[in-house]
């Protein structure tokens, strides 16, 4: 985060509204023109009002565990200066030795000043419905979430100022107001909060957009007006280590980066867990340590190589440890004594999710169907459709499944900690309908027809016999007979038009 410089109260003002700094009494910062800002995850401190070349220490558990020395930019009143500090730059100092990782609870200590490190949190800046949206945690270092009044989101300008905001639109403060920023806690009791700011003007969202967000504590609330600044800031985004004039003082943190099982499944828990992290220089030992949630731990001394380390957990232990989160933590030896580092929690899951449904029931079917699959909420669906049973490789599903022909459709639910369900499996056999027989045209028989005893059968012959008849519905064909006893005498066949009504001349 690179901030421009400012008139009094310059590096304070830079960072955060000068009204916003202060310390509890007794002050832990004594002095108006004094101030240390922390950047916690860049490991930045930021000074103002103190001596070129005063030492810095970091004190975890008691213990000094990293030094720095202050460089003050020439010619700045009051003086400005820093360890790591992206804002002086070039111009300040830097760690000695090594740039160490900051934890919520470490004390930065300067002489008899001091600040210790709060648990504060940011997210990248967001735009919904035409707000600008930050959000973030804020806790003490015992867990419990910081005053509300203590408590700021700012959105730093790169270059240039916004149209209005604090230390001469140098940057906007969610807790100062600055074009309309409001800062609360999501609910009673909870750490989580949300800056909001109303739709900005088109230069003021440009700046926002290309800008830093920082989450930060501002210091103890009601601090007389005597006291220092104290603040812990966190950069969204931020690289953790040192800045380039500092290179020579390498990123050294003491903490768990990583397992060979994580998460922690069924699988996972057949075989032993190994624990790895990094320790900074002058680490003799390591220990480690995981507890469950219901407090159970094992521990278990860690092979140290260089500035890494492992250590391995048998199964049997693994297994006696209860499912949920499991914070690994490593205990790190020098020789002023022992101290804390980092934690990483794992999250132990051996349940397997249950077995897919489907939409359509096993069956038979007289068409072809489509098949919705479902599963419990956060696992994915793996299936078949040629009868084997399905993997983590087989096919995602991704919607419905089309069943054209008799087939097996089975399927299995995977959960995020890669457990796999049961097969589940759904048999449909298609059975298309035989197309519907066609039916045997009815026939018209006429059984008996009157004619006048002096109409002969030459007669018949020579002027023949009109027959007008309706044809019944369904008839294509109608076929028209002359009958002398058993003797077919005339026959006529005629298709059947439309309107179903037909004239027959007899014989032809």
């Amino acid at each position: 985060m690179s901030l421009p410089f400012a008139p009094p109260c310059a590096l304070a003002a830079a960072l955060l509204a000068c009204a916003a700094l202060a310390a509890p009494a007794p002050a832990a910062v004594a002095g108006a023109d004094k101030s240390i800002i922390v950047t916690s995850n860049t490991s930045d401190v930021s000074l103002t009002g103190f001596a070129d070349n005063a030492a810095v220490t970091l004190v975890r558990d008691g213990l000094t565990i990293a030094t720095g020395t202050n460089r003050n930019v020439p010619a700045t009143s009051p003086a400005e200066g820093g360890v790591n500090s992206t804002h002086v730059g070039a111009a300040g100092g830097c760690w000695n030795g090594f740039t160490p990782q900051l934890l919520p609870g470490d004390q930065i200590r300067i002489g008899a000043d001091n600040t210790v490190v709060q648990d504060v949190t940011a997210e990248p800046l967001a735009v919904e419905g035409g707000e600008f949206v930050v959000r973030g945690t804020a806790r003490g270092p015992s867990g419990a979430r910081l005053p509300a009044a203590e408590i700021d989101a700012q959105l730093q300008s790169p270059g240039g100022r916004f149209s209005q905001g604090s230390s001469g639109g140098q940057f906007l403060s969610a807790q100062g107001g600055d074009l309309g920023g409001v800062i609360t806690y999501d609910a009673p009791g909870s750490a989580h909060w949300t800056a909001r700011w109303p739709a900005l003007g088109a230069a003021d969202s440009a700046f926002a957009l290309a800008g830093s967000v920082v989450g930060a504590w501002t210091g103890p609330a009601g601090a007389p007006p005597t006291a220092g600044g104290e603040q812990t800031l966190f950069e969204a985004g931020g690289t953790a280590g040192p800045i380039d004039s500092c290179a020579a003082a390498p990123y050294s943190p003491d903490a768990v980066t990583g397992t060979d099982h994580d998460p922690l499944n069924a699988a996972g828990t057949a075989s032993d867990l190994v624990v790895s992290g990094s320790a900074q220089p002058g680490v003799t030992a390591v220990s480690v340590t995981l507890t469950d949630a219901t407090g159970k731990a094992v521990a278990h001394a860690a092979t140290l190589t260089g500035r890494t380390w492992s250590a391995t957990f048998p199964a049997t232990e693994v297994s006696g440890l209860a499912d949920g989160p499991i914070a690994a933590a490593g205990a790190y030896k020098i020789t002023a004594g022992t101290f804390h580092g980092a934690t990483r929690t794992i999250t132990k899951d051996t349940v397997a999710p249950a077995a897919p449904t489907a939409s359509v029931p096993a069956g038979s079917y007289a068409s072809a169907q489509s098949v919705e699959l479902a599963a419990e909420t956060g696992a994915s669906i793996r299936y078949t459709t040629d009868g084997s049973d399905p993997t983590a490789a087989s096919p995602a599903y991704v919607g419905p499944v089309r069943v054209p022909a008799s087939q097996t459709l089975k399927a299995i639910a995977i959960d995020p900690a890669v457990n796999a369900s049961p097969v589940a499996a759904f048999a449909y056999a298609i059975t298309p309908a035989s197309a519907p027989a066609t039916a045997a045209l009815p026939r018209l028989h006429l059984e008996a027809l009157r004619v006048r005893s002096r109409l002969t059968l030459r007669a018949a012959h020579r002027r023949g016999i009109r027959v007008t008849l309706y044809a019944p519905e369904g008839a294509t064909v109608v076929r028209v007979r002359l009958v002398r006893g058993r003797r077919v005498v005339a026959e006529v066949v005629r298709p059947v038009s439309r309107g179903r009504l037909l004239t027959v001349v007899l014989p032809r």
